[in-house]
């Protein structure tokens, strides 16, 4: 069996396009360090995916395993031997195990790599969050602590994925990594900024003069998680005809939600279905300011696209980057979902604000996001970190 090697693998369940820059600014990092890495994918896709991704253009060596996978609600368990098998045989200086720590695939990495004469560093990718962490207690919560304690360290994006971990296993012992959920700057930036150039006449393609205040709220139409309702049941009788809510996402609850909207007499909120990334920088281009006041969103990349677009943020405390991408009054508002005072407040706050004071909180909003979620210096900076801490 070959001894552990100079080589950095990542395991996830599928391609992403939030993934793949990412991917591709660790690639170009670690060939600077002499480091080789690639990425396994459990699976080509998941149910309720609408990514239509073209694999000859990902820019970063990868490999989709075969496997099982297994439906269970809304859930999907993969199960990919190969995977487990390569990684025993290679053994790469650092394993890196994202999407789920219930898939079969990820519980197998962490005990069999583990296994003598030389193993890897393993680290779990985990955003995990409080508002989303379902089994505190029982079997399942023992079973994901144990399967969590086999790691050497963690990799997470911020703060509260930091500090839930920590509340699940003992990691007194272990090494926390921030890499945090990144996007394109050159999209979410340059080419939105190009596109503000031409604003009048995209908001006129929604139907939306340049007096309206243009809300982009990017969300899947699924209650339990975005609380689409929850927060239009609050707001309902601020939407005035001088507001445009433009909702971009598919989702189980469309139905729901159409049928809400119908009763209730409010066309100034538009659903706008799945949106393409290209559709999506049009509508950042178009809007003044985003809204997600989530119930449960585990570490949003929205968040992080409407910083770089120069936007004001009204976002829950559900939203797990939060900490790192909002400074509230500076750039945007918190609400806590569960509060409709706290809710209907913000929001009131939010119509009221000026076109000046829209576009200086937007300024804000850019600021951070050069100073927190720059791709290079953050990829860099984990690179250099993760060489730092190896077993091998």
């Amino acid at each position: 069996m070959p001894s552990c090697n100079h080589s950095c693998v990542v395991v996830t369940n599928i391609p992403n396009p939030y993934r793949l820059h990412l991917f591709r600014c660790l690639h170009r990092e670690f060939l600077v360090q002499g480091v080789d890495f690639r990425v396994l994918f459990m699976a080509e896709t998941e149910p309720g995916r609408f990514w239509e991704l073209a694999p000859g253009e990902f820019g970063f060596p990868f490999k989709i395993a075969r496997g099982a996978h297994v439906r269970l609600g809304d859930a999907v368990f993969h199960f990919n031997p190969a995977i487990i098998c390569d990684t025993l045989w290679h053994r790469p200086a650092w394993l890196i195990v994202g999407g789920s720590w219930a898939h079969p695939t990820s519980f197998g990495l962490a005990g069999l790599s583990r296994l003598p004469p030389r193993r890897s560093t393993i680290l779990f990718w985990s955003e995990a969050n409080p508002s989303s962490t379902r089994w505190h207690s029982g079997p399942v919560a023992l079973l994901r602590r144990r399967i969590l304690s086999c790691a050497d360290g963690f990799v997470v994006p911020g703060s509260i994925a930091e500090q839930t971990v920590r509340s699940i296993v003992p990691a007194a012992d272990k090494r926390f990594l921030h890499l945090p959920n990144l996007v394109d700057e050159t999209l979410y930036d340059s080419a939105v900024a190009q596109l503000r150039l031409r604003r009048s006449e995209l908001r006129a393609a929604f139907g939306a003069s340049d007096r309206e205040l243009v809300l982009l709220w990017p969300a899947r139409l699924h209650e339990p998680t975005k609380g689409i309702l929850s927060f239009l049941r609050t707001t309902r009788n601020q939407i005035t005809p001088e507001v445009m809510i433009l909702l971009a996402g598919e989702g189980p609850d469309r139905a729901a939600v159409e049928a809400w909207l119908r009763d209730h007499h409010l066309p100034q909120v538009k659903l706008l279905g799945h949106r393409s990334e290209s559709d999506m920088l049009t509508l950042l281009a178009s809007a003044d300011a985003l809204i997600l006041p989530s119930l449960k969103d585990c570490n949003p990349l929205v968040v992080i696209e409407g910083l770089w677009a120069g936007l004001p943020l009204l976002i829950s405390d559900r939203c797990g980057n939060w900490p790192e991408a909002l400074h509230p009054g500076v750039n945007g508002w918190l609400v806590d979902p569960d509060s409709p005072q706290t809710v209907s407040s913000a929001f009131s706050s939010l119509l009221a604000c000026s076109r000046h004071t829209l576009e200086r909180m937007g300024a804000a909003s850019r600021d951070i996001a050069v100073q927190r979620f720059s791709s290079r210096s953050c990829v860099r900076a984990f690179v250099t970190n993760l060489i730092g801490f190896q077993r091998c």
